[in-house]
C-alpha cells in the first residue's frame, strides 16, 4: 500500500514538474503527432542544407583566405590600440585552422540530428517515445551550441564584413533559435502525450 502511495506520489511531483514548462497543444493547427512528422523532416532536410554549405565553403581556398584576411584588417581597425589587438593577431595567425575546427562541430551535430529525426520519426509511428529522446537531446545541445557560437560568429562577422551583415546573421540566428526551441517544446509534449497514454494502458488522454 505505501509503495502505490509512494508511486501516486511521484507521479504527481513529475506531472507537476512538467507543467511548469509550456506544453503547445498543437503546430500551426497541425495535431502534436502530425507535426512530428514533419518538424522530423524539417530538421533533417535544414540540416542536409547546411551541412552541404559548409562541405561547400571550407575546400575553396580563396573564400577562407578572404575571411581571415578581413577579419584580420578589420580586426585591427576595430580595436586600434588596444589590448584586443594581440586577440586579432592571435585569431588571424591560425585562422583556417580555427574555422576547419569550428566546421567540425555544425557537421557532427548536423550528422547526429538527422539520425535522431529519424529515430523521431520512428518512434511516433511505433508510439515508443524511448525513441524520441535522441531528437530532443540532441536538439537542447544544438541550441545550447547555437546560442553561444551565433554571439563569436557574429562577432567575427561584423569584424570581417560589417555591422550591417553582423545584425542581419544575429536577427537571422535568433529566429533559428526561437523556431528550433519550439519545435522540441512540440516534439516534447507528444512524448509527454504518447507516454501518458502506454502507462494508462493506451486510453486516450483526457484533454
Amino acid at each position: 500500500m505505501q509503495s502505490g502511495k509512494r508511486a501516486a506520489s511521484e507521479d504527481v511531483q513529475h506531472i507537476a514538474v512538467m507543467d511548469m514548462v509550456w506544453t503547445p497543444s498543437s503546430c500551426c493547427g497541425i495535431n502534436r503527432r502530425k507535426a512530428g512528422y514533419i518538424i522530423a523532416s524539417i530538421t533533417a532536410i535544414c540540416n542536409m542544407v547546411s551541412m552541404g554549405n559548409v562541405i561547400f565553403f571550407l575546400p575553396n581556398k580563396n573564400n577562407v583566405d578572404d575571411f581571415c584576411n578581413n577579419f584580420l584588417f578589420n580586426c585591427h581597425d576595430y580595436f586600434k590600440e588596444s589590448y584586443f589587438k594581440y586577440f586579432c593577431f592571435r585569431i588571424s595567425t591560425n585562422c583556417p585552422d580555427h574555422l576547419y575546427l569550428g566546421a567540425s562541430i555544425p557537421l557532427g551535430m548536423g550528422l547526429l540530428l538527422i539520425v535522431s529525426s529519424f529515430f523521431l520519426i520512428h518512434g511516433i509511428r511505433k508510439k515508443m517515445p524511448d525513441l524520441m529522446i535522441p531528437y530532443m537531446v540532441m536538439m537542447g545541445i544544438a541550441i545550447a551550441l547555437l546560442i553561444l557560437g551565433s554571439a563569436i560568429l557574429v562577432i567575427m562577422t561584423i569584424m570581417a564584413i560589417n555591422d550591417l551583415y553582423g545584425l542581419a546573421l544575429a536577427l537571422l540566428l535568433g529566429t533559428v533559435t526561437f523556431i528550433m526551441t519550439f519545435f522540441n517544446l512540440v516534439v516534447r509534449a507528444h512524448y509527454i502525450e504518447v507516454s501518458q497514454t502506454i502507462k494508462n494502458d493506451y486510453k486516450p488522454m483526457k484533454t
